[in-house]
């Protein structure tokens, strides 16, 4: 991806706000100012404007535990954002990227932890059909208003119990843990094709020929249909 795409993609803030300037349902992103603590609406996610892999970031339920939150981020002001918590089942999206266009890999459960973490714990391939086509389309209108994404891109998203309250989470231009089922359920080869698309290769429609459930640290299974 190019230096650009990086520096847009990986600040939260900035994303969500691109995002929504270009129509894009998305996730409200404002920094957190840690002297303008009480307009906070609860319960509220704060998390690090730059984080990846869910660091650091905290479900705060009501103002008597803002304090203590903080003081586990320690954090210094600019830094950390804050959104309201939305309902919704985390999803993930991951494209293929060239300047061909980009191949959309079968949609992908997200397993969160429920401990106000949100820890990400691996995840299962495929969605179910309906909501592959929400989250499929969702995350390509994202992508469509990034410059400079190249390679493999990921997509998280929340998908609502109806298509209105779907929202884009972040994008995130690297290498993404799903690959780890992805590789398994296609029949293809994954690295041959991001090869060949990052060289010019237009898209192709990649589909999952069987139910993989995936972990973090890199393990897998079949599933029965």
């Amino acid at each position: 991806c190019s230096p650009s795409a990086i520096e847009l993609t990986a600040d939260k803030f900035k994303l969500g706000n691109h995002l929504k300037d270009n129509g894009i349902p998305a996730l409200a992103v404002q920094p957190l100012l840690l002297d303008a603590l009480e307009g906070l609406e609860f319960p509220v996610v704060i998390k690090p404007r730059d984080g990846a892999g869910s660091e650091n970031t905290l479900l705060v339920p009501s103002p008597d535990e803002l304090r203590n939150a903080l003081s586990l981020l320690n954090p210094q002001d600019g830094e950390l954002v804050h959104q309201s918590l939305h309902p919704g089942e985390p999803v993930s999206v991951a494209f293929l990227c060239g300047p061909g266009g980009a191949s959309a890999l079968p949609p992908c459960n997200q397993h969160l932890s429920d401990d106000g973490r949100f820890r990400y714990l691996g995840g299962r391939v495929p969605l179910a059909e309906d909501l592959a086509v929400r989250a499929t389309s969702l995350a390509a209108q994202a992508l469509r208003c990034l410059d400079g994404l190249s390679g493999h891109v990921g997509v998280d998203l929340l998908l609502g119990s109806d298509p209105h309250e779907d929202r884009v989470v972040e994008v995130n231009p690297r290498m993404t843990t799903s690959y780890v089922g992805l590789r398994q359920a296609v029949d293809v080869n994954l690295a041959e094709q991001l090869l060949a698309i990052v060289e010019g290769a237009g898209p192709s429609a990649l589909r999952a020929r069987k139910h993989i459930a995936f972990q973090a640290e890199g393990s897998w299974s079949e599933l029965s249909p």
